[in-house]
Order: structure tokens, then sequence, then C-alpha cells
């Protein structure tokens, strides 16, 4: 359950949001599980000691303020400077509230044309456990531009208990969906349809 998230995502992102769920029903709960299963590695990873998460992409992700965190974390939200300015102003005039003892930390990037570890160098503890989340963004890069994004975060994981979590896009269903189940062949017509 997200409190936030209409608000965050504004008539536009839920219009387009049904829109997706009409065009392919399978989206919404595929976007559900995968919620439910990053909010749960998140958990784990702060009951375990874990203080450190870094969101690439943050864009409307809520989690700083819906989950609940312990002090001492630190949150390195990482996206386009335009998209954290739209973030801050959502934000604002949602009146949202800060959880005590947790520091949410802006750090503007393009993933294209720079790398996390060096715009991370000076932020992050390495001494320390670092979980990184990429959520509902390899789809948009090439292959090229995934392997670059996730070459700049090996240096990032170097601690034993560190942990990536990211959902990747096999591009065979997008280039020849005619080669899979009907389900998968509907879900890309869908996807197609909305761009």
């Amino acid at each position: 359950e997200d409190p936030y998230a209409y608000h965050m995502a504004g008539q536009h992102g839920v219009a387009i949001a049904n829109r997706f769920c009409d065009r392919s029903p399978q989206l919404g709960g595929m976007v559900a599980a995968r919620t439910r299963h990053l909010d749960d590695a998140l958990r784990s990873f702060v009951r375990a000691g874990g203080r450190q998460i870094v969101n690439v992409g943050v864009g409307w992700d809520m989690r700083a303020f819906r989950l609940d965190l312990p002090a001492g974390t630190t949150l390195y939200e990482l996206d386009f400077p335009t998209t954290l300015e739209e973030r801050r102003r959502r934000l604002a005039q949602q009146e949202v509230t800060e959880r005590p003892g947790v520091a949410r930390i802006e750090v503007p990037i393009d993933l294209r044309t720079m790398s996390l570890a060096d715009v991370l160098a000076d932020k992050v503890d390495l001494n320390q456990p670092i979980f990184l989340a990429w959520e509902g963004m390899s789809m948009y890069f090439s292959e090229e531009e995934v392997h670059a994004i996730l070459e700049g975060m090996q240096p990032l994981l170097q601690h034993p208990e560190s942990l990536l979590w990211l959902d990747l896009v096999d591009r065979e269903p997008v280039e020849a969906p005619e080669r899979f189940p009907s389900a998968i062949q509907q879900f890309m017509r869908g996807m197609r349809v909305l761009g």
C-alpha cells in the first residue's frame, strides 16, 4: 500500500498507469510483485544492519517515506537533475514529512554519460554494506548501456554484505514476441501501442 502514489504521480501519471493496465492486464500484477519483492529485500537489508541505500532512478519512488526505515539510514536518490527538482516540488506540494533519523541525499546523474561509482565516490562508505536498487529502468537502455551502468555499480558492491536489486528485460520477447505464448504476445502488443 502506497498512500503517496496517487499524489506523486498526479492525474496524468494515474491515467498513463490505467492505460498501461488496460492494454496489458498483466502489467499491474507484475509491477505489484516487483514492488513487493524490492520492499521485502530492503526490509531484510536494514534488519541485518545495512544503512546505505542507493536508489538509481528514484523518480517518484516513496520508499523513503512509506517504509519503516531505522534511524541512521541514508538514502541516496539518483536521477536527472530536472527529475530531482520536480520530485522536490511534488514532495513540498504534498507536505510529505521526513522520517526522523533518515537522511535523503539527492545525487544528479545521467546514467548514459556518468558512472555511479564516480558520482558516489565521495558520498558512500565502501566499508559498509550498500543496497543498490535499479528498478524498472533497464528496458530504456541498450544492452551496451546496461553493461556500462552495471560496470559503474560494481565498485560500490565491494562489501560482502552489499546487494544489487534490479529487474532486467530480455530482448527476445521484445524483438520477436511471435516466438512466445499468447500472453507474452498480448503483453508486447499492449506495450507497443503505449510506446
